[in-house]
């Protein structure tokens, strides 16, 4: 989750409460842009995020959440587009080796 942290800005209770669900829904993490609301990451996010075991990240004023999430999400795009090619090329030995007559035993020997 990436934030300014503006709708939590006033209430501790609030920050506690947000660590505390982002946590249980296994978020990876949260990323806050500090120098906007918060000078630095609130004391009380922090120690909530120990007590999870919470990842908390500081976005300096610098970057925008824009530039964040691209890059977060090119990380996922490449990921992805891995696991993708990989899957194409089992598609393709296993098409290759079917219309070949493998059978079964020779098809998994591929793979």
């Amino acid at each position: 989750m990436l934030t300014t942290g503006y709708i939590f800005k006033d209430s501790e209770q609030m920050q506690r409460r947000l660590i505390r669900e982002l946590s249980e829904i296994n978020c990876a993490g949260i990323g806050i842009k500090v120098k906007r609301y918060f000078d630095d990451i609130p004391e009380v996010m922090i120690k909530e995020a120990e007590k999870f075991n919470f990842p908390i990240i500081k976005i300096p004023v610098t970057y925008t959440l824009a530039q964040v999430s691209n890059v977060i999400n090119n990380q996922i795009l490449k990921r992805e587009d891995t696991i993708l090619q990989k899957s194409m090329k089992i598609h393709n030995i296993i098409i290759q080796c079917s219309l070949n007559g493998g059978d079964i035993q020779s098809i998994t020997q591929k793979v």
